[in-house]
Order: C-alpha cells, then sequence, then structure tokens
C-alpha cells in the first residue's frame, strides 16, 4: 500500500500549500492600498509552483514502450517521414531526423550571432510548414516585434520596411493579411507579459499547452530564466532549471528548445569556434542537454568600413555545430541564415 499511502501524503501537502497560500492572499488583500498587479502576478507564480509539484509526482501519461515506439519509428521512416521534428535544414534533418521526444537542445551563440532568427525560423516550419502545435517562449523581446520578423517571413516585405514602418499601401495589406494569419496559425507565442520569465510558470504553462496538442517548445534564451525562489547562486540556479526542463521533456515526451548566450571570451577562441565551456553558466547546459548547437558566423567578426554591403550569400553563411549529440555523435553543418526574411536552411539549398 505504500504508494496510496504516498499519494495521499502528497494530497496533504498541496492542500496545506493551498491553505497556505490562500490565508496569504486574504492577508495581503486587506492591507491598504495593495498593488494589485503584484498580487496577482505572486498568485499565478505559486499556483503555478504548487501545481508543478502535483503533476511532476503524479504518474505519467506517456508511459514508454519501446517495442511501440521503435514500430512507430520504423512505419514512419518507411513511409519517408522524419522520425523527429525536422527543423528545415535538410542536411540536418536527413542526418539525424530532426529534433527528438525527450530531447533538450541547447543553441548557444554570441548575442547578434541568429540566435532569435533561427528559433523563429525552426518554429515558423514546425507550424506552419508542417502543422505541428508549437510555442516560442520569448523572454527578451516582446510578441510585436516577433511578429513583425515572422510577418517578414510570410511575405515579400523585408523586416526593415515592416520596423520602420516604411511599407507601401499594398505591403501594408500584405503585412496585415500575414499577422492575421500569424492569429490563427499553429505557432503560439509567449512573451514576458505572460510568463514573466518564470521558470514555475513556463513549466505549467508547457503542461497545459501539452494537454492542447503542443508538441515542441522553443525558450529564448536560457539565463534570462528566473526561479520564484531564488539561491542567490546564479549557477546553481541555471542547474535547477535545465534539470526541471530536462524532467518536463521527459515527462511529456517532447522536445524543448532551450537558447543560450555565450562567454565574450569566445571572440578570443581560434577561429571564434565556441567550446561547451564557452557558455554562460555552461556546467548544467552541457550535462543535461541532450544535444548542444553552436552558432558561428564569421562574417559576425569581419568589420566592414565601406559603405558597400556585406553580400547576403556572405552575411547570411553559417556553421551549425554540433558540439553534443547524445545519440547521434558531433558535426558541423554550412547553413544559411536571410535575415531580411528570417529563414534558415542548408546553404546548398539556397538561391542567391
Amino acid at each position: 500500500n505504500i504508494e496510496w499511502h504516498a499519494r495521499i501524503l502528497m494530497q496533504k501537502y498541496v492542500i496545506r500549500r493551498l491553505i497556505t497560500l490562500g490565508n496569504i492572499v486574504i492577508e495581503k488583500s486587506y492591507q491598504d492600498d495593495p498593488d494589485i498587479f503584484d498580487l496577482m502576478d505572486n498568485i499565478d507564480t505559486e499556483v503555478a509552483v504548487i501545481s508543478n509539484v502535483a503533476l511532476k509526482n503524479r504518474r505519467s501519461d506517456n508511459t514508454l514502450n519501446p517495442q511501440e515506439e521503435l514500430k512507430e519509428k520504423m512505419e514512419m521512416k518507411a513511409k519517408g517521414i522524419a522520425v523527429g521534428f525536422p527543423i528545415g535544414v535538410s542536411a540536418f534533418d536527413e542526418w539525424c531526423g530532426g529534433f527528438r521526444k525527450r530531447w533538450l537542445i541547447v543553441i548557444a551563440a554570441r548575442p547578434g550571432m541568429g540566435k532569435t532568427t533561427v528559433g523563429l525560423a525552426i518554429a515558423a516550419n514546425s507550424a506552419i510548414d508542417k502543422n505541428i502545435l508549437t510555442t516560442f517562449y520569448a523572454l527578451e523581446m516582446p510578441k510585436v516585434d516577433l511578429y513583425n520578423r515572422l510577418a517578414a517571413r510570410l511575405t515579400n516585405v523585408s523586416f526593415s520596411k515592416i520596423d520602420k514602418a516604411e511599407c507601401t499601401v499594398e505591403e501594408y495589406h500584405e503585412v496585415t493579411a500575414a499577422f492575421e494569419f500569424l492569429n490563427n496559425s499553429n505557432l503560439d507565442i509567449s512573451d514576458t507579459s505572460e510568463h514573466g520569465n518564470n521558470l514555475e510558470r513556463i513549466i505549467a504553462d508547457i503542461r497545459k499547452k501539452y494537454k492542447q496538442g503542443h508538441r515542441l517548445f522553443l525558450i529564448d534564451y536560457g539565463q534570462l530564466v528566473k526561479l520564484s525562489r531564488a539561491s542567490g547562486d546564479r549557477t546553481s540556479d541555471i542547474g535547477t532549471i535545465t534539470r526541471e526542463l530536462k524532467a518536463t521533456a521527459n515527462e511529456l515526451s517532447v522536445p524543448i528548445i532551450l537558447f543560450a548566450q555565450l562567454l565574450r571570451s569566445v571572440d578570443k577562441n581560434p577561429g571564434h569556434r565556441p567550446t561547451l565551456a564557452d557558455i554562460k553558466q555552461s556546467g548544467s547546459f552541457e550535462e543535461d542537454a541532450d544535444m548542444v548547437i553552436f552558432i558561428l558566423r564569421q562574417a559576425y567578426y569581419t568589420k566592414n568600413d565601406t559603405d558597400i554591403p556585406t553580400p547576403p550569400q556572405i552575411a547570411g553563411d553559417t556553421e551549425w555545430i554540433i558540439a553534443k549529440g547524445r545519440s547521434t555523435g558531433t558535426r558541423d553543418f554550412r547553413t544559411y541564415m536571410d535575415f531580411s526574411k528570417y529563414t534558415f536552411e542548408s546553404y546548398s539549398d539556397t538561391e542567391f
């Protein structure tokens, strides 16, 4: 009867936490002029913490059946369907089948290297091109900025023209139609106004979205994630964040893509090539991730003192470096990023 008794203990624990939270809410509500926005935000966070504790200790619906999973993969392979979640880079997708269930994928780069471009391209490929319900958690940029970038991908209007409001009337109608399309698409973008960069609220939302059918989750980026009860040691907190995200990926049997920043010291490496030690608070990222990928654009380091713009085939030429692959091994790919259209693909597939 041990499982039954453990369940009773967990239920009592959760009930006690709810009672405590209820008493705190009542006490603060009676205070003179309480800040209701802070109060509501704290309630949301605490409920998310309690909910995650209760759900994490509940037996998962995704009981692993290796036989069934292998059979499903073989059937997909026979039909020419990728066994994972294709990202839109054909060479990578052919090599490993895309991102797999239960993977925590870390994609790291220096600021300005193109992390958000890659993230939006993967999300758009999954949600718009492959019809997979996808959630993008934006911790740095507001939702409207990401919509502008995605509208550039969906139309013939560059992001620069959209951002500077230099659209013609025809282009304006194209862009607004793209916004409407995005509102009704399989891509859900959640920014800081909705989750407060709080890990517990993000994980609670991942569980909620999973029940609604979402199967791919992206978080941009890891060092901005906060804990409701921070330890004061940021490296330790990052370890908690990556462990919890990996546990959530395992529990729900979904891939979670976590973007990360690299240290400035990577600029002094030979050829500017990153190593696993170059990720900020790197220990837990490399330990908990199933795959670690670096983005390297050499044009980022090339100073252009002339008025002549760098040709796009040089500016967007990007190394996609698999520095860790738990079940795939390591490999480098030559890819291309188009910063005006927010696309990301194999260099050999690009038409200039």
